[in-house]
């Protein structure tokens, strides 16, 4: 049985299937994955879409907004010398079709 930790088994596993179905890249949705699994894509040459753990960011109050951006700065800070990130994702299903969502997006 396997938890939902990191696994360097298993990341091999992913990365050798993904390999072989002839990928070269992924994005992380939903959250930033951690840190191994973008050392991986450095060395096997993969391009990463970076993705911060914001889902559905449907409300537009400070403090939430305020929390959106620390979770964005802490992400770019941790991954930006990783050559495999090509590409931040600000969030999965952000509503931007809320009048609110112009102004901060």
């Amino acid at each position: 049985m396997r938890g939902k930790g990191l696994d360097n088994v298993l990341l091999v596993r992913d990365y050798n299937l993904m390999t072989w179905l002839g990928a070269n890249s992924f994005r992380t949705s939903h959250y930033p994955y951690a840190e191994e699994t973008l050392l991986m894509a450095d060395q096997e040459g993969f391009m990463v879409i970076d993705e911060s753990p914001a889902c559905s960011l449907d409300g537009f109050d400070v403090i939430l907004l305020e929390e959106h951006k620390a979770m964005l700065q802490e992400m770019v800070l941790r991954d930006k010398n990783h050559p495999s990130v090509i590409m931040w994702s600000l969030a999965n299903e952000p509503r931007t079709d809320k009048p609110e969502a112009e102004d901060y997006f």
